[in-house]
């Protein structure tokens, strides 16, 4: 997960709030994240296909994905949880634990 941002744009500050309460959560889970300055990076933000910012995009098996939806805590939760391939996740019963 990478959030994209410039220093002086004041949309940016605010999901960085967001942003932040997300990055604790993904390495509570093991996922990757990072923040990448736009002003700073034009190259890497080109190849993203980042056309604006604030910009979150998740990165799976060397394919980009755009976040498109409003900057709120329980979509970018949803968002994480689409990106995980299913067959990753392997649901654990009490009958396991029983047994």
């Amino acid at each position: 997960m990478i959030f994209t941002y410039t220093e002086f744009c004041f949309s940016c500050m605010s999901v960085d709030k967001i942003w932040s309460n997300l990055k604790q959560e993904l390495k509570n889970i093991g996922i990757g994240y990072g923040h990448l300055d736009a002003s700073w990076n034009r190259e890497l933000v080109k190849t993203l296909g980042i056309s604006s910012v604030p910009s979150i995009v998740g990165i799976i098996n060397n394919k980009v994905y755009h976040f498109r939806n409003e900057y709120t805590l329980k979509n970018l939760r949803e968002f994480v949880r689409h990106l995980i391939p299913s067959r990753l996740l392997v649901e654990v019963c009490i009958y396991i634990f029983l047994n």
